[in-house]
């Protein structure tokens, strides 16, 4: 009986060649086939078509076993990988076991680091980039008056003229009235409860002119802001949470501001996100809210959606050019007009401040990568005996490279996942301490986009100082270090 050829198993120096195996496996037991026949008496040719005929199709034979045996060869290598992965977890933990000290300083720094600028981004990322819940936020503005002198901002318009401006104005493609006063602290009756609610008057229109879109319910419609409607009323989407617990059942339930006595229906909660003005939290039109005949009195500012290929500028001079139409009022004979971005209005004066946090957390996030960097570099250089010794033992480079590669992905998830933590408690310690006027406060939390580039970025940076300095320390002779 015929053997395989000895030299073949030298070939698997450079790794299996299934091909040529299964094709030499193939005609070994073809050639086996045919000597039998032979040996019964069959001529050559006959003994092999008869072979042929035994075995059966040999490509279709040799494929079946071309994909077992390249399946079983992946299953192979992956528990290999698995094996080799889990020998250098063990071998990490019990490195940085017997080192404590550095353990926990590095999990403290990537803890403090992640966690502290992760909570300012998300604080910054809220205020300054997360867009308004309104559509084409930079076409609207509010439009004011001021005085020439400076020394009154936002001086605002009679009901009447506003009307007025709004019907005459070319530049505006549509207006908003809100009461002068803003969002007034009220107390609210509600479920023979008195709870502190900020109340902000705003024309029927309103919601259509931002472009809002109901969380349940509906919104301000022209028809509630009219004489004689029934008082109606919206609640902003933090308000319904904080008094309502999100409960859908709110719609149809009663509201009465107590100093005034109307009870508001309460038809729909807003979108998380607008707050203006002054973090409302419960808008009532104008008309239902104004006591008969006092309409002459009631105060307001106009907000507008600019037309298309109109600027606020252009918006700032008409109603500069309004305070000077003839049969004006003498008070609005020093008057001058301002026109600012919605953003700029619900944010207030808050931006620089959020902006002077946000670069401190990346600085901080800096020295963070800095100190840990550091650290790995001082532990990879006292370790320069044992790498040399492993290097001389036939360590490869890549495996010292994935030995330390683990070690510091360890210390980045743990120092991570602490972070993580860290971050969410932050973030809840601050809309709890955060002073109440602060814009947005209830749509700050954790993001995850954030929080995953803090801790790649850190990770990136631990990783780094690990790995290039094992790589120059494995090619050290150990004779020398030693």
């Amino acid at each position: 009986m015929s053997k395989l050829p000895s030299w073949r198993r030298y070939l698997r120096f450079w790794g299996p060649d299934l091909d040529a195996d299964i094709d030499e496996e193939l005609r070994f037991h073809l050639e086996q086939l045919t000597a039998a026949y032979e040996a019964n008496g069959l001529s050559h040719q006959e003994a092999v078509r008869a072979a042929r005929v035994r075995f059966g199709d040999t490509a279709a034979i040799g494929s079946s076993m071309r994909q077992y045996d390249k399946e079983s060869v992946r299953r192979q290598a992956r528990a290999e990988r698995v094996r080799l992965l889990g020998q250098q977890l063990l071998v990490a933990l019990r490195g940085l076991r017997r080192a404590p000290s550095f353990t926990i300083a590095v999990v403290l720094t990537l803890a403090l680091g992640i966690g502290l600028s992760t909570a300012v981004f998300d604080v910054a990322s809220t205020l300054l980039l997360r867009p308004l819940p309104v559509r084409d936020e930079g076409r609207l503005v509010l439009l004011s008056g001021r005085t020439r002198d400076g020394t009154i901002a936002n001086y605002p318009l009679p009901l009447d003229e506003a009307r007025e401006f709004a019907r005459a104005s070319s530049v505006l493609a549509g207006t908003a009235l809100v009461s002068y006063y803003g969002a007034v602290p009220q107390p609210v009756v509600r479920d023979d409860r008195i709870v502190p609610l900020k109340v902000a008057q705003v024309s029927g229109n309103f919601f259509a002119l931002l472009g809002m879109r109901p969380t349940i319910g509906r919104l301000l419609r022209d028809e509630d802001d009219v004489v004689g409607a029934g008082p109606v009323a919206v609640l902003s989407h933090d308000a319904w949470m904080r008094n309502y617990g999100g409960d859908s059942a709110v719609l149809g339930t009663l509201l009465r501001v107590h100093s005034t006595g109307i009870a508001y229906v309460i038809v729909g909660v807003a979108t998380e996100g607008l707050g203006y003005p002054g973090q409302t939290d419960v808008w009532v039109p104008i008309a239902t809210s104004t006591p008969h005949g006092a309409e002459r009195f009631v105060m307001v500012n106009l907000l507008g959606r600019l037309r298309a290929g109109r600027s606020a500028e252009q918006a700032r001079e008409e109603l500069a050019t309004y305070y000077t139409r003839p049969g004006a009022p003498t008070s609005e004979a020093d008057l001058s007009a301002a026109a600012t971005g919605l953003r700029t209005v619900v944010l207030g004066d808050v931006r620089p401040a959020v902006i002077v946090f946000a670069v401190a957390a990346a600085l901080l996030l800096a020295i963070a990568c800095i100190n840990v960097g550091t650290l790995m570099l001082v532990r990879v250089l006292s370790r320069a005996p044992e790498l040399a010794v492993r290097s001389a033992l036939g360590a490869r480079r890549w495996h010292l490279a994935g030995l330390l590669m683990t070690e510091g992905a360890l210390l980045a998830g743990v120092g991570g996942s602490a972070g993580v933590a860290l971050a969410v408690l932050v973030l809840k310690a601050f809309r709890t301490l955060a002073p109440a006027t602060l814009p947005r406060l209830s749509e700050v939390r954790s993001s995850a986009q954030t929080l995953g580039v803090a801790i790649v970025v850190t990770a990136f940076a631990l990783l780094a100082f690990a790995v290039v300095p094992a790589y120059r320390h494995s090619r050290v002779d150990a004779g020398e270090v030693l």
